[in-house]
């Protein structure tokens, strides 16, 4: 795939930045740049432009010097550029035009390689080690983990990250950083920071929570709400939560949490107010979270956060989580597929022939399963693999997939598949706001 940009710059152009913006594909393993202009220099003068590369979720790439030749950003790149997989979406190049002395002329060629396809990874957000409350040394927590047939955990001590140092002990499934924030006012979970992130500030007064997630998401991270309408004070201090900051705005809400059997109403709570804010035309993922402390004999059917990505690294799953190619599962797989991709957090134009494909694997007993979009919910049959036909669609919609037991327990439910005039906008518009960070 291949994108090339030309155009002609002035003197007045000069202290500007132009920016290009350009796809990147789901399978690309690469990403070749190349960056040219003339003339070098003008009325004796240099002309100095530079070229820096911004990923999806915002993350600095490299930048094109005068010695570049090409810029490569792969897990073997050029000089000047980072190593990693090239992450899909929407990318930024920003042409920093420093100086120009007279009518310069440049050509921006972008090439993306590659076939790196996507798989399904299943994993616990929301965990506590010794380093907090919970009664697991953090190597032990990710054999605990391992034994449920996990990928992946977040390692959320209340407040701490001391524990993120025995992340390197864990062995065969991947420990990635993160912390709960324990705010007078309610719990936030930060994923993927590399620091401490304080709800406090140099002088131990409390920030505003804007203030907090942008620290968040300039340190590469990702902040959402965890169980936002738990019982707090007395009954759980401080957990519920009353920040002004509606808990569907961050980067995503924790929707499940693995709360009591008499308890699990408030899951439902969540999910329902969540697809109201979905129908009011936010766009928030949902996760799911066990707020893991000690074992339970219930743990093996808790609901869990399976993320779509190439390779198990933490930026893969922070941005499946943030474009929410995500489903929340406590057992069985499933795929959602239209045109015979892979739908679940995609953007596709709606027609009167649209069909959901849907597959699972590992599905006993009866269920219920609902199909829920703008104006609808539908109750459609359950089986392992079928058609269904989604005619109702209006131009702007979603719909999500719940499946619920004869208990009427969740199962199932996938993040929205997006409906829209034009495919990919609505991923683009949810990226759009990442700043560019230099991590």
């Amino acid at each position: 795939m291949k994108e090339r940009f030309e155009g002609v710059l002035r003197v007045n152009d000069s202290k500007t930045v132009q920016v290009k913006y350009f796809q990147v594909p789901d399978f690309a393993e690469e990403v070749a740049i190349r960056f040219d202009y003339a003339p070098k220099s003008s009325a004796g003068s240099d002309n100095h432009l530079n070229l820096l590369v911004y990923d999806s979720m915002g993350r600095f790439m490299g930048r094109y010097d005068r010695n570049t030749n090409e810029l490569v950003i792969s897990e073997n790149p050029s000089d000047c550029a980072r190593k990693c997989l090239p992450l899909p979406g929407r990318w930024t190049a920003a042409i920093e035009v420093h100086g120009i002395f007279g009518k310069v002329s440049y050509v921006l060629e972008i090439e993306t390689r590659g076939k790196r396809y996507c798989t399904w990874k299943c994993g616990e957000l929301h965990s506590h080690s010794t380093h907090s409350d919970g009664i697991f040394r953090v190597k032990e927590l990710g054999e605990y983990f391992k034994s449920l047939k996990l990928n992946y955990f977040f390692l959320t001590d209340h407040s701490n990250i001391t524990g993120w140092r025995e992340l390197e002990e864990v062995k065969e499934i991947k420990g990635f950083p993160g912390q709960e924030l324990n705010t007078f006012h309610g719990h936030a979970l930060i994923l993927g920071c590399r620091e401490f992130v304080d709800w406090k500030g140099r002088n131990l007064e409390e920030r505003s929570i804007s203030k907090v997630h942008e620290t968040v998401r300039n340190q590469g991270g990702l902040m959402g709400v965890a169980h936002p309408f738990i019982p707090g004070d007395p009954i759980c201090v401080g957990c519920e939560w009353k920040h002004s900051v509606n808990p569907f705005s961050l980067d995503f809400v924790e929707v499940w949490s693995h709360l009591p059997r008499k308890a699990r109403i408030l899951n439902h709570l969540t999910i329902h107010r969540w697809i109201q804010c979905l129908r009011s035309g936010w766009k928030i993922p949902a996760t799911a979270g066990s707020d893991f402390h000690r074992p339970s004999e219930r743990d093996r059917e808790a609901v869990r956060t399976w993320v779509r990505v190439r390779k198990l690294e933490l930026e893969e799953v922070l941005y499946a989580i943030k474009t929410g190619q995500v489903y929340l599962s406590n057992g069985p797989k499933i795929h959602v597929l239209i045109d015979g991709k892979e739908a679940i957090g995609k953007t596709f134009v709606p027609s009167g022939n649209t069909v959901l494909s849907i597959k699972i694997e590992g599905l006993e007993g009866k269920h219920k399963t609902f199909l829920i979009s703008h104006n609808e919910v539908l109750e459609v049959e359950t089986s392992v693999e079928q058609e269904i036909k989604v005619s109702h669609l209006e131009k702007r919609d979603f719909v999500i997939l719940w499946m619920k037991n004869r208990r009427d327990e969740t199962v199932i439910l996938t993040n929205p598949i997006f409906f829209s005039e034009e495919a990919g906008s609505d991923e683009e518009s949810s990226l759009r706001d990442i700043p560019h960070t230099l991590g």
